[in-house]
């Protein structure tokens, strides 16, 4: 869903406001909206040029995100790791039972 989506969806939710309060809810959300994609912006960059590999993994361990040097650091593409097993991608040489 589009950000203007979202916030067509939340004007349509308070209704029940008073006309004088909705160009100042709707200027508040817009202006958050804007704030949480330069944020976002900001957490991708950061993630993307760090040096460190990083994985995400989801509550059942599979990898949900992965960044460029940890794809540099196994010789893998990101599409090659995503969705799988974290067991799929480490040392089992390492793993201590």
């Amino acid at each position: 869903m589009s950000q203007s989506n979202h916030v067509e969806k939340f004007l349509k939710m308070v209704d029940v406001l008073d006309e004088l309060d909705r160009p100042e809810l709707s200027t508040f959300l817009k202006d958050s909206v804007a704030q949480l994609a330069a944020s976002e912006s900001r957490y991708r960059t950061l993630i993307e040029t760090m040096t460190e590999g990083l994985v995400c993994l989801d509550p059942l361990m599979k990898i949900t995100q992965v960044n460029q040097a940890l794809c540099r650091m196994l010789e893998y593409s990101e599409e090659e790791i995503l969705g799988r097993s974290y067991l799929d991608i480490i040392d089992k040489s390492q793993v201590s039972i």
